[in-house]
């Protein structure tokens, strides 16, 4: 179904991942939405290249913060960038890109 914020309890990525596709969220008082903004066939992160990827931003309602998350298929979110906005401008204030990852091994084989 898609990716759950298990302390807030809302999605921050959900299905289906179409460009364009919407959902609002409440929590603890916040209100906002989440939008699927674009969708890349590929994205380059330092020396690491990703296919099939979906950008989304997240506004919460009534603060001046804008999330907009990179996700890799397989591997989940490789930028995070916060913005501040105010009269239809961005400032990039945080800016975090995945350094490195790897997969457990699931084959049960032992040495």
């Amino acid at each position: 179904e898609g990716i759950l914020k298990k302390d807030a309890g809302y999605y921050i990525l959900k299905a289906p991942l179409k460009k364009g596709e919407l959902w609002e969220f409440s929590h603890s008082g916040f209100k906002g939405k989440i939008t699927i903004t674009d969708i890349l066939s590929e994205l380059k992160v330092r020396n690491n290249t990703f296919k099939n990827c979906i950008i989304t931003e997240e506004i919460i309602d009534g603060q001046n913060i804008l999330l907009r998350t990179y996700y890799a298929a397989g591997v989940g979110p490789v930028i995070i960038e916060q913005y501040s906005i105010s009269d239809k401008n961005q400032d990039l204030i945080l800016k975090a890109e995945l350094l490195g990852y790897s997969f457990a091994d699931t084959s049960g084989a032992s040495d």
